[in-house]
């Protein structure tokens, strides 16, 4: 299997506790006990990691390494295994917390709410979570954390983490069926790593180190949003003659660049700042004039 990130190097970069986790995984599901299989298993853990990242920054909340007892903020954290914590601001002395457990070979969460926690330590990453009152003792330990914005009320700030909760645990079962389901695959454009790596977008960010991998899955999911319509409709119409994998690659390398530089510096100009070229990316799916250029590209070619 080949993979969207450099294998070799991101064991260089990933922790031993985080490693033995994921090698338990493998040992514990019924794939092959093999390199390949380890390598899924870690592609589908960065991929949870990214859609936390992705999903929680477009929720307006800050991701934190820290996370003070003090702050009556909402916060929502994923541990190691893969649980969520939703954890509300504090009301009456009290916090909602909405803890969802979901194995990687399942795709049935499992949650307890409780709306009267309380926890007398910091949330730190690495760390394990105790509490001091309610139904949940612990957690496994925290790997991410984000915290809300101090200017929405806590009320929206409760409702915010149940959304997030449910979009965050709706991706993971999706990826657990990726991962663990050989027949899945009704998305050819997921396993298409060779065409994902040719992607001009990739070079011109420079990360290193662990993060590197985590954009790599975040930029991935954003490949995958993008051109999955695509790339589906390059394989199934018989009267596209061109070779398929060429036009794929024109279309992101060079027609895609381009409308994605129009769009930032529009944007751009609109809001009076630079809004970065990573917003402006994960903005262009949710835009009908995306999709309707693309159409426009896809009818073109049916054409000549």
């Amino acid at each position: 299997m080949k993979s969207f990130y450099d294998h070799d190097d991101l064991l260089k970069n990933i922790s031993k506790k985080g490693l033995a986790h994921l090698k338990g995984i493998l040992k514990d599901s019924t794939l092959p006990d093999n390199e390949n299989s380890l390598k899924k298993i870690i592609e589908a853990w960065l991929i949870k990691r990214a859609f936390f990242s992705k999903i929680i920054e477009h929720g307006n909340f800050k991701i934190v390494k820290r996370y003070n007892k003090e702050n009556k903020n909402a916060c929502i954290a994923i541990t190691l295994s893969g649980s969520l914590l939703a954890i509300g601001p504090v009301i009456d002395e009290y916090r909602k917390i909405i803890y969802t457990s979901l194995n990687m070979r399942t795709d049935v969460p499992k949650a307890m709410v409780t709306e009267k926690a309380v926890f007398n330590e910091d949330i730190e990453i690495d760390k394990v979570l105790n509490f001091k009152e309610g139904p949940i003792k612990k957690t496994s330990e925290i790997i991410d954390i984000g915290v809300a914005s101090d200017q929405e009320s806590p009320d929206k700030q409760v409702k915010k983490i149940i959304e997030i909760n449910k979009l965050l645990m709706d991706n993971f079962i999706q990826i657990n069926q990726n991962t663990f389901k050989s027949n899945y695959y009704d998305n050819e454009l997921y396993i298409r790593n060779d065409l994902f790596k040719k992607w001009v977008v990739i070079k011109w960010f420079e990360i290193g180190g662990f993060e590197k991998h985590l954009f790599l899955a975040r930029i991935k999911i954003l490949w995958l949003e993008l051109f999955t319509k695509l790339y589906k409709e390059l394989c199934n119409n018989k009267n596209i003659s061109k070779d398929k994998d060429t036009v794929f690659i024109d279309f992101i390398n060079n027609k895609f660049t381009k409308y994605i530089d129009d769009y930032k510096w529009y944007e751009s100009e609109k809001n009076n700042f630079d809004i970065g070229i990573i917003k402006a990316l994960e903005e262009v799916p949710t835009h009908t004039n995306y999709w309707d250029y693309l159409n426009d590209f896809i009818n073109e070619l049916e054409k000549n």
